[in-house]
Formats: C-alpha cells, sequence, structure tokens
C-alpha cells in the first residue's frame, strides 16, 4: 500500500494430525555485520534492545504488538505469537553476511492438531522509514473488523503523510 507500507497475511491449516515443535512466523531479514555498522537498535512497546553482530546473544522477546528497528523498519503484528528478535552467529551460506531475524510471529511451544484445525493465523502491517513513536501510533490505529461478510483489517496512515509534511 503506498510505498512505505507492506500488509501480510497468512493462514497455516493442518492437513493432518501434526504435533509443531515450534513457530517462527513472519521472518524478517536484518543484515547485521561490520559491513553495516554491527549494531542494531530494536525498540518495542516496553523495551530498547541493543543488538552488537560480534557479541550474540540468545533470542530476544518483545511484549506488545510492535517492534522498529533502527528507527527505519516498523512491525505491527495484529494477530500471531509474538514478537522475537534472533542474532546470527555465523555468516550465512552463500551471501557471506550476518543476517538477524526479527520474527513476527514465534513461539517454542509444543502444541497438537487434528487435521483441518487452524494452527496459525498472522497478520501484519510492516512499514519503512518510521520511527518508533511513528510505529506505535501506528499500532494503536491498527485493527480488525468483523462484519457480516467477513473481516477487515483498519489502520490510519496519516502518520507517514505527517512526517513527510515535517520534511520541507
Amino acid at each position: 500500500m503506498g510505498n512505505q507500507t507492506v500488509i501480510y497475511e497468512d493462514r497455516v491449516t493442518a492437513i493432518t494430525n501434526v504435533t509443531v515443535r515450534s513457530e517462527q512466523g513472519l521472518p524478517l531479514g536484518i543484515e547485521n555485520d561490520e559491513l553495516t555498522g554491527g549494531a542494531r537498535v530494536v525498540v518495542a512497546q516496553a523495551a530498547q534492545t541493543n543488538f552488537d553482530w560480534r557479541k550474540p546473544s540468545p533470542p530476544v522477546a518483545f511484549s506488545g504488538s510492535w517492534a522498529n528497528v533502527d528507527s527505519r523498519l516498523g512491525v505491527v503484528m495484529v494477530t500471531g505469537s509474538g514478537l522475537t528478535y534472533t542474532q546470527a552467529s555465523k555468516y550465512s551460506p552463500g551471501i557471506s553476511v550476518y543476517s538477524d531475524v526479527l520474527y513476527g510471529s514465534y513461539s517454542e511451544r509444543t502444541r497438537q492438531f487434528k487435521a483441518g484445525e487452524e494452527i496459525a493465523h498472522r497478520v501484519a502491517v510492516v512499514f519503512v522509514e518510521v520511527t518508533p513513536k511513528q510505529t506505535e501510533k501506528l499500532a494503536r490505529s491498527c485493527r480488525i473488523e468483523s462484519r457480516l461478510n467477513g473481516q477487515s483489517l483498519r489502520f490510519h496512515q496519516t502518520v507517514l503523510r505527517e512526517k513527510k509534511r515535517n520534511k520541507w
């Protein structure tokens, strides 16, 4: 939508009885190595965490529905299992970069499903060139509305237009 917004949705249904040991949905690769500065700042609803490529840490889960990386990439999870940032511990084969991953929906919980049951339903809105404050405002405006003919995602992009106006 426009030049700053991507809407992502997926729905996963079991085709047979299955045990799911973990979920790593909506993986967004974030290059983080010496060539790109070696540091990433992730701001979420209740925390700010700095990630240094030379000091990999275990995955960090963020509470709330949104996160922002380096005041450039904003992710709002409208539905899903929770945001988690995982640092790369080595170079990615074939592309020679450290690629951290921001998962929009992440869970280490083992769950069982019968054929036909919904395993996951993820809806996210991803924004580029936005600050944490803008991401927070956008997250507050995101909601799913139920109607007779289905559901609709609603949000207000006025925050993005305000940023452009302030630049001039």
